[in-house]
């Protein structure tokens, strides 16, 4: 009878590195790194916020003033045209605004405008303010009358 040959297959190990190499390389330059932390802002609080869902696209507004668009500067021009673009491969039309609490009305009100002309909609970012003692109490006995 005849004697089956066996055969050895051997995994290249030196391959298996560089493709983990490549791999590692591909997420590192595809990662959007967060921009946002070189805008100084102290956004607006409140004592019962929500958590806001994740969105892809978000705007911030210093104290002075200035637009950002993803963390990198823009004017109010183009932001409208800029969120409609990128808005229109989102499945999810979102954009979170974080305005610092020391801008006015007159320069955060024409974001919104043109945030609701670009068609998305606008999840207002912020942080929770703690609680203070004394307003609990004087809304505890404002109930108990």
């Amino acid at each position: 009878m005849k004697q089956q040959q066996m055969l050895h297959i051997t995994v290249p190990m030196v391959s298996l590195g560089d493709i983990a190499f490549l791999l590692i390389t591909f997420f590192i330059m595809s990662t959007n790194f967060v921009k946002e932390s070189q805008i100084k802002l102290d956004p607006a609080a409140a004592p019962n916020i929500a958590k806001l869902k994740e969105t892809v696209l978000s705007v911030q507004v210093d104290k002075v003033g200035t637009i950002f668009l993803r963390g990198k500067a823009c004017s109010l021009l183009e932001l409208e045209s800029t969120v409609q673009l990128l808005a229109q491969d989102l499945e999810e039309k979102a954009v979170t605004l974080t305005v610092d609490k020391d801008v006015h009305q007159d320069v955060y009100g024409p974001i919104f405008l043109a945030l609701s002309r670009a068609g998305v909609e606008i999840l207002l970012a912020g942080h929770e303010e703690p609680a203070r003692a004394e307003g609990n109490a004087s809304a505890k006995r404002a109930g108990e009358l």
